[in-house]
């Protein structure tokens, strides 16, 4: 990916005599890679390089990818692999990886949003008489109120250094309308969400 990203980097277009440097702008052929063949140049210039992002379940494979080759990897925390457990497996993968850099790490996390816990409650035996089964992702599900998550959020970055989270809202547009209204505001200002000019959001 970031070869592709560099047959046509953004400096490659200039205000100045000529809008377009030509010689920047090169094709990619990727030899001895035949099951994922890549060529270029890209038909749009990168004015900023991406990220290089993973999804890793708990897993060597995906640990031992996102440690290789990634800036930020999505984690997939459960009862039986909380997130202190799985960041201090990438961490020991990143130390027996060689080139290995630290890995952003962000957790990815099921929303179910109530006015309080019993009401989130309700709204969870609900989905689940739905679906006519028990909804069960492939990562841990917070049952609760918004004010509870966002505690939760910042206290998973206090105690255990993750960069941010990935919220999965369980209803559209239900909980998403409530993460946007009521858990985004409460964070605004704090590390896991800075405000506008302090950096990344989280």
């Amino acid at each position: 990916m970031r070869e592709l990203w560099r047959t046509f980097p953004g400096e490659s277009l200039s205000s100045g005599n000529s809008f377009l440097h030509r010689d920047m702008v090169a094709p990619l052929q990727l030899t001895g890679r035949e099951r994922y063949p890549a060529a270029g140049p890209l038909t749009v210039p990168v004015l900023r390089t991406p990220k290089v992002a993973v999804l890793a379940h708990h897993a060597l494979e995906p640990y031992q990818l996102a440690a290789a080759v990634a800036d930020r990897v999505f984690v997939t925390p459960s009862r039986a692999h909380p997130i202190p457990v799985l960041l201090e497996a990438l961490r020991e993968i990143e130390k027996l990886t060689p080139d290995a850099t630290e890995t952003e790490v962000y957790a990815d996390v099921a929303v179910v949003l109530g006015n309080t816990d019993e009401h989130a409650e309700t709204r969870l035996a609900q989905l689940n008489e739905a679906a006519g089964f028990v909804w069960a992702p492939d990562t841990h599900v917070f049952v609760g109120t918004a004010d509870r998550l966002a505690r939760e959020l910042v206290g998973w970055r206090e105690q255990f250094g993750l960069n941010g989270v990935r919220l999965r809202p369980a209803v559209l547009p239900d909980d998403a309308d409530r993460v946007i209204r009521d858990v985004a505001p409460s964070l605004v200002g704090s590390a896991v969400l800075p405000t506008a000019g302090e950096g990344q959001s989280s």
